[in-house]
């Protein structure tokens, strides 16, 4: 996937926690009836309504930093690398040779800092994507995935969320 751009500026996590500053411009992907309506909501709001998923990303956090891996905070993003989140991502997903990154709410894992540059764009689209289902995201995308899968059909490449995501890429 290519590196269309960088959305804000890298903050390193501290021990402190996140700053408040620096949050993604997630309305302009929606068509314009929801984006005024999200833009209305507090983010506060839509970091609750995400919450569910994004707890599950927030799992891979101390697994990342009791084995050397990585945190930082990206346009109100937390992205976790290396380490024991290298190792899921090779071994413990259904695509053949692994993932690049895989986004869970406000959190998104990849090999190292350098995929998850290459892949921000495309996450982003998941992150999005995430804050529009809330807690039903991960249900909706594996629903869709054996849904296709079922039927003979790609599961990943035309999964209709991957498919969003990767029309965002170009």
């Amino acid at each position: 996937m290519p590196a269309s751009g960088e959305l804000g500026r890298v903050v390193r996590l501290s021990i402190a926690g996140l700053p408040a500053s620096g949050y993604p411009d997630v309305v302009s992907a929606y068509p314009p009836v929801v984006q005024s309506r999200l833009m209305k909501l507090p983010r506060v709001i839509v970091y609750l309504w995400t919450f569910p998923t994004t707890s599950v990303g927030l799992l891979f956090v101390p697994a990342a930093l009791l084995t050397r891996g990585g945190v930082c905070q990206h346009s109100g993003v937390l992205e976790v690398s290396g380490g024991a989140v290298t190792l899921f991502l090779r071994h413990c997903t259904l695509l053949p040779g692994g993932a690049s990154a895989m986004t869970l709410g406000h959190v998104v894992i990849g090999l190292d800092p350098q995929t998850l540059a290459r892949t921000r764009p495309h996450e982003r689209v998941h992150v999005k994507q995430a804050e529009r289902w809330g807690p039903f995201f991960i249900p909706a995308y594996l629903l869709a995935s054996l849904f296709l899968k079922l039927r003979g059909r790609d599961a990943y490449f035309e999964n209709p969320f991957e498919k969003e995501a990767y029309g965002k890429d170009t």
